[in-house]
């Protein structure tokens, strides 16, 4: 049974903070790792770093770009991250959209090794199989690397793509294609970002509205939304379809006045039910905005 989540529901998220960074762009890819937040702009040259209160520890250099904004016909679009951890290293990985040619620049970097430098790997090709590519989340769950496939008006599927990591980070095509069902919408909303609570085997997806007809064109925006899909292992082994059983509506939480197109999420602190999320939005101005945000989880 699909649901959205009533009124009581949603009153389960209480916003604990909110920051708007004017000088650090479109915020789109975000992960938290040992009291850095790093925060990746889809068209932004540096990569931010901030405490536990959002406050900035420093910038580092991604792109040789010296303006704030990378122009839209060559930005890397880099939509997502995943925190990879392979035997003694841990490792930063930011993922691109692949929405076009061009946008194939994935970014490693070594969070466990000060100092490190940033290296760009370009992928070509990259093919999904899927009737249009736009990868906007990324997660580790058991040694696979799984992407999230954003839906828009012209190809509306939700999909979640998973590759093997012993093998090799990006292999050509995905070892198993997953279709994910969501609760319905008025109108079509797409995965934005994700991240996995390995203490309850929860896929927490962000979702956003945007209305758009293609993956590389901006539109309206719309509402946003939290979906949890629960023991999202067990529906892995189970089968090729995943079901999201709750949508949580984010814009009357985060009090902002107007729709907020949240494009990553990532878990500060959890403990039994309670969990501290970060919410990135980008709503194509330049600016970034983030939310702090403690969540009641549903039983």
């Amino acid at each position: 049974m699909l649901l959205t989540a009533s009124k009581a529901d949603a009153q389960t998220l209480k916003l604990l903070q909110q920051k708007s960074f004017a000088q650090y762009s479109s915020a789109s890819a975000i992960a938290w790792h040992r009291g850095s937040l790093y925060v990746m702009g889809d068209d932004a040259p540096t990569l931010l770093v901030l405490n536990k209160k959002l406050k900035e520890k420093r910038q580092v250099a991604v792109f040789n770009y010296s303006g704030q904004r990378i122009p839209y016909a060559v930005k890397p679009d880099l939509e997502s991250a995943a925190i990879i951890s392979q035997g003694n290293s841990t490792t930063l990985w930011l993922f691109p959209s692949f929405s076009s040619p061009t946008r194939n620049k994935v970014v490693r970097l070594d969070i466990g090794r000060s100092g490190a430098h940033p290296t760009v790997l370009t992928l070509a090709p990259f093919t999904t199989g899927l009737p249009a590519t736009n990868i906007e989340g990324a997660e580790v769950i058991n040694h696979k690397l799984l992407l999230a496939n954003r839906a828009h008006s012209g190809a509306p599927g939700h999909y979640l793509l998973s590759y093997d990591l012993d093998r090799q980070v990006l292999p050509a095509k995905p070892e198993i294609t997953y279709t994910i069902q969501l609760p319905a919408t008025k109108e079509v909303v797409g995965i934005s970002g994700m991240f996995y609570l390995a203490k309850k085997d929860w896929l927490l997806l962000t979702i956003s509205t945007e209305v758009a007809a293609t993956a590389t064109r901006d539109g309206n925006i719309g509402p946003s939304y939290l979906a949890f899909i629960r023991d999202a292992t067990k529906q892995m082994a189970a089968g090729t379809t995943l079901t999201a059983d709750t949508l949580m509506p984010l814009d009357p939480v985060l009090n902002s006045g107007a729709p907020m197109k949240i494009e990553s999420v990532t878990a500060m602190h959890i403990r039994k039910r309670k969990v501290v999320l970060v919410l990135a939005a980008d709503n194509d101005n330049g600016t970034t905005n983030l939310f702090r945000v403690s969540a009641r989880l549903p039983r």
